[in-house]
């Protein structure tokens, strides 16, 4: 049964980086970014350095669910593809992805009537 999770694919040149969010990944980037991602998302909240938090946490929530190994993606490496693609086209893809997360699973939940 799949969970509360959202994707997004971002173009880079020849190739293709998928960002991935889970209420797991979200909680990690409120820990990171110090605030709730209601607040990182906001038109006052989401800076440049709250898309490089969410592309880090996104970026490395993907290479863990790919069971990819290798090394954690960091904030670094979130810059340089922020640099890269561009802050328009990062918002687009984090926001995206994270509504899907938000959304939960489009299946229904069949929980008993009390």
């Amino acid at each position: 049964m799949p969970g509360a999770r959202g994707e997004a694919i971002i173009q880079v040149g020849e190739h293709e980086e998928r960002i991935l969010f889970t209420m797991r990944a979200l909680a990690e980037a409120e820990r990171e970014a110090g605030k709730p991602i209601s607040v990182m998302l906001s038109d006052q909240g989401f800076g440049i350095q709250e898309c490089a938090i969410l592309l880090r946490v996104g970026l490395e929530a993907a290479r863990r669910d790919a069971r990819l190994g290798g090394t954690r993606v960091t904030l670094q490496a979130a810059y340089a593809l922020l640099e890269e693609i561009g802050l328009g086209t990062a918002g687009e893809a984090i926001g995206t992805a994270v509504a899907g997360a938000i959304a939960g699973p489009a299946e229904e939940i069949d929980r008993p009537n009390p």
